[in-house]
Parts: C-alpha cells; sequence; structure tokens
C-alpha cells in the first residue's frame, strides 16, 4: 500500500473494480437473494437473510438489517453472523434525534417486499421549515436490490448494479482448496499481506473488503465527499480510459497532484439534487477504513460505487425534496454542529512556521495598529520542547503566561496546536503514561507502532 495511490495498488479495490466491470452489463450476474421466508418487519425494522446464488456458496449468508425513520432516511447494515466486524455507527450515529417512522404500511409478494410511511420534518434553526411527503420502499428479493420512491418518484436504488460484495472470514488453506486457477488465486492470496512506507504488514483474517454500489435516478449532479482540491461537484473517475477513484484516506499533504486524493479530513456522504426536481436523494457511507468511490454519469443517472478495505457494511439512504431536506436529515443522523465559542468565527492568523514569543507579540501588535480584525493566533509544533506536545520551548518562548495574558488583554486567543502522535522518549511524561496505560497503537506482536521516519 502507497500513500498515494489511484487504487489499482490496492488489492481490495482492484478485485471489487474488476468485479464491477464485469457487471457492467444489460443484465448483470445475479449474485445475492433476499430469503422471501427471513423478511420480518417489527416495529419500524426490517430483518432479513441475504443468500448468495452460487450453490457452492451457501454457506456465504449475510444478515441484513435495516431501520426506517420519519425523517426519510433508512439504515442498512449487512453483516456476517458468525463474525463481528468494527462498526461505525455506534460512534457516529445520534440515536436521540432520530425518530422512527409510524405508521407504516407493509406488504410482502413473491418478487418483493414494501414499505411505505410518512416523512414529517421540522427544524428551529430555519424559521418556518417544515416539510411533509411519502416514503416508498420496494426490496426487490431476487436478486436483491433497494429502491426508494419519494412522493411516487424514483429517487435512488441501492445494489441496482449487483455490486454487493462482502469478503467472507476464510482461512488460508480454505482459500487454497476453491481458487479455480493461479490467477484467482495470487488475486486472493494478496489480501493477506500489504505493504506501506516499505513495510509489509500481514493480514492474518486475510481479504475482508465490502463493497456496495446506490444510483441517483434522474439526478446527474452529486456533490460530497470532502475534503478534496477539487470542485465541491463530483466529477467521473474514468478518465484517458483509466479509472482514478476518489480515495477516503485521510492525509496531511501539500500537493495538488492527487486530486481525488482526500486532505486532512473525509466525509464518505454524497447529496444528488436538481432545483428543477422536486425530488432529491443522498447517501452515507458509514465505514472508517481504507475507502475508494468510484463516479459516473450515465445518461442521467448518477452511479457510484462504494469500496472499503474491512470493517461491517453500514450505510444510510436519504429521500426528499429538496437539498435542504436531506441536510436537515442527515443532521438528524449524525447530530448537528455544536455552537461555536464567538471567537471562533473570526479571523485566525495560522501559519506553520518557527514563532517565538517576540514574533507573536508583534503580530498582535501590528493587528492592532492596521486596525484588521484578528480574534485568535496559531502556534505549530515548533512552540514545543523538541517536538512534545504539551510543553515549551523556553528559548523561543520564556514567559508564555506574560504572553497569553498580553494577547487577553487584546481581545485575542491563542490555539496551541496538539496532533494524535507523541515523541518516543522514556523521559516524556505525557508518552510515558501512556504507554503504562496501554493507549498506543499496537502491531500484531502487540508492540507499539512506531513511525520510523519520525
Amino acid at each position: 500500500m502507497r500513500v498515494f495511490c489511484d487504487g489499482d495498488d490496492q488489492d481490495f479495490y482492484r478485485r471489487n473494480h474488476l468485479f464491477s466491470l464485469k457487471q457492467n452489463t444489460t443484465k448483470p450476474l445475479l449474485c445475492y437473494i433476499l430469503d422471501p421466508s427471513s423478511a420480518k418487519l417489527e416495529k419500524n425494522v426490517l430483518t432479513g437473510t441475504l443468500v448468495h446464488h452460487k450453490a457452492e456458496c451457501e454457506d456465504a449468508k449475510l444478515r441484513m438489517t435495516s431501520e426506517f425513520y420519519d425523517c426519510g432516511v433508512v439504515s442498512l447494515v449487512i453483516e456476517e453472523p458468525s463474525e463481528k466486524r468494527f462498526r461505525t455507527a455506534p460512534y457516529a450515529v445520534n440515536k436521540e434525534t432520530l425518530a422512527p417512522a409510524i405508521d407504516i404500511a407493509f406488504s410482502k409478494s413473491e418478487k418483493a417486499v414494501k414499505i411505505v410511511h410518512k416523512m414529517k420534518m421540522e427544524d428551529t434553526m430555519f424559521e418556518g421549515y417544515k416539510t411533509e411527503g411519502e416514503c416508498s420502499y420496494v426490496i426487490n428479493l431476487r436478486p436483491f436490490y433497494i429502491e426508494g420512491y419519494y412522493n411516487k418518484n424514483l429517487v435512488l436504488t441501492v445494489n441496482q448494479r449487483q455490486l454487493l460484495n462482502y469478503d467472507f472470514h476464510k482461512s488460508f488453506e480454505e482459500l487454497l482448496a476453491k481458487a479455480r486457477d493461479s490467477a484467482e488465486l495470487s488475486l486472493l492470496l494478496s489480501g493477506w499481506e500489504q505493504f506501506s512506507h516499505g513495510c509489509t504488514i500481514a493480514c492474518p483474517k486475510g481479504p475482508q473488503s465490502i463493497a456496495l454500489d446506490v444510483t441517483f435516478h434522474g439526478l446527474s449532479k452529486c456533490y460530497g465527499l470532502p475534503e478534496r482540491y477539487r470542485r465541491f461537484q463530483l466529477e467521473s473517475t474514468k478518465r484517458n480510459g483509466k479509472t482514478q477513484p476518489y480515495r477516503l484516506y485521510n492525509l496531511d499533504i501539500f500537493t495538488d497532484k492527487h486530486v481525488n486524493q482526500s486532505l486532512y479530513g473525509t466525509v464518505p456522504f454524497v447529496i444528488a439534487s436538481d432545483p428543477e426536481k422536486e425530488f432529491a436523494g443522498a447517501f452515507l457511507w458509514l465505514n472508517a477504513s481504507d475507502t475508494y468511490v468510484d463516479f459516473e454519469v450515465v445518461e442521467t443517472d448518477s452511479k457510484l460505487h462504494f469500496i472499503s478495505e474491512t470493517g461491517t457494511l453500514e450505510c444510510f439512504a436519504y429521500l426528499g425534496g429538496t437539498a435542504l431536506d436531506l441536510t436537515t436529515a442527515h443532521g438528524k443522523v449524525t447530530g448537528t454542529t455544536p455552537m461555536p465559542q464567538l471567537f471562533a468565527l473570526g479571523y485566525h492568523q495560522s501559519r506553520w512556521e518557527a514563532f517565538a514569543q517576540e514574533d507573536v507579540e508583534n503580530s498582535s501588535r501590528m493587528f492592532e495598529e492596521t486596525d484588521i480584525p484578528c480574534d485568535c493566533l496559531w502556534l505549530d509544533i515548533d512552540h514545543t520542547d523538541s517536538k512534545k506536545y504539551f510543553t515549551w520551548d523556553h528559548r523561543l518562548f520564556p514567559k508564555p503566561l506574560e504572553m497569553i495574558q498580553k494577547l487577553k488583554d487584546d481581545g485575542r486567543h491563542l490555539v496551541v496546536i496538539a496532533d494524535p502522535h507523541l515523541k518516543a522518549d522514556p523521559e516524556y511524561p505525557v508518552y510515558s503514561e501512556a504507554l503504562k496505560q496501554g493507549m498506543f497503537i499496537s502491531c500484531l506482536d502487540r508492540l507499539v507502532y512506531k513511525d520510523k521516519g519520525r
């Protein structure tokens, strides 16, 4: 694995992308079916069992759980019953603001399950904002896919292209026995090792990738997947005969060459909206592992393919009439941003350079003299003693408390950086205490992971 890569260097992306090319036909191969006898609705929760259509994959069963909410949102969780993987939702979803859908109409036939409920939302942040609509979902049984309708308009389909993939936990010996040829074996076994910064990283559970596709119908403009070095509207990842997917993998980078690579943060959220349409849709892919997203527009439909290295398959689909409906509903799913302190909304002076106490005080004075409003000054890692967070380099900052008081007298605040990595120095109390409490990321040998470049 390389820090900068377009996907082909990552075995889990390559396998799922090749599978998508095989499925990119007018009649994609049947993959999973929803066992009709297993589909049951209790209150606002639909459960069922997904079964792979191939006879040799009879043991490949997945548990499906969908919850329907009154804000026009449905969640989808697909997991292997016998293998527990990391779930993101317990840490990212705000259950206190999500209200279950009520008065649900449920029907089941030989071909599909249908669920209809009213969507109703009000929000005090926008004076007079109130919306209502009808949300209906058709869960097709064979093959398995989910269609979402808003006021009888088809908005989105989950798994329309049958790209749902779930790498089941298998032993090394099982893969050796089931591989049909040497090429397939080589591709499968590549998931047992990854390469990063010149190091070989063992993956003891082997390939664990998950993937799913979503299609927005009649909505050719999609926005989201921040932070990126490009425009907010998504552009096709197919360029010059090559696919360059969006990558959701946080990095501290200083280049615009890898335009589809995420920056400091990643938000796997996409909105499909057109002001001329009476419907809109959104999709949230909840996964904290390395993730790639293929995107293209076919005629007027937007097609996305989410591929993650590991974890439980968790996502949310949103239905509404406008982009405002979707963002309001998203606030109910993940919670809204807390009201910041007033000074945080003003101008902040932040530069990565070796500031000294004199420089800070001079900067504050110059802002006063030039009458430029500035609420806050920032200090990067160079203010510390040998790059140890929560310390001061007293050669550069002989009297930090006096400096802070002067800034306070001028009505300004000071922010000092504190990144989530500590200098490995046994004489550094913060490091030694964290080591004693077992708070660091460890390798397979249970030794603390150390960046060799630092």
